[in-house]
């Protein structure tokens, strides 16, 4: 996005890894440490507000904040250099179609329906 529109505000918030259902409860991957590499290659690539979805806890929060102080960006990653680094993008391969949290964001329903998006309440 931000090769074809340089000024274009970008901003990434990816979840804390791949969501895996162990024993009953929601588990992601991610770990701090891979939180701060995360949010440097979002930068590299372009993004200028980053932060976390589902699965980030306070520490990984305050991981990406502290790999992007005083951080000059690099080369935009490529998406084998992002896999490399974090790991695979879905558990499987046909797996996906979004994210599954709460907010509905991309997730599907039963039968692999459209799921509407969910409005927050005032």
């Amino acid at each position: 996005m931000t090769a074809a529109a340089p000024d274009a505000v970008v901003v990434a918030k990816a979840n804390a890894g791949v969501p895996e259902f162990v024993d009953g409860e929601i588990h992601y991957s991610g770990t701090v440490e891979m939180a701060g590499d995360y949010a440097r290659m979002a930068r590299d690539a372009g993004a200028r507000i980053i932060g976390g979805c589902c699965g980030n806890t306070f520490d990984h929060v305050k991981a990406m904040a502290e790999a992007l102080q005083d951080y000059t960006p690099g080369t935009r990653p490529t998406v084998d250099e992002i896999v490399s680094r974090l790991g695979p993008l879905t558990q499987q391969q046909g797996v996906g179609g979004g994210h599954a949290c709460a907010h509905g964001h991309g997730s599907r329903g039963r039968r692999g329906e459209r799921r509407g998006r969910r409005r927050r309440r005032e």
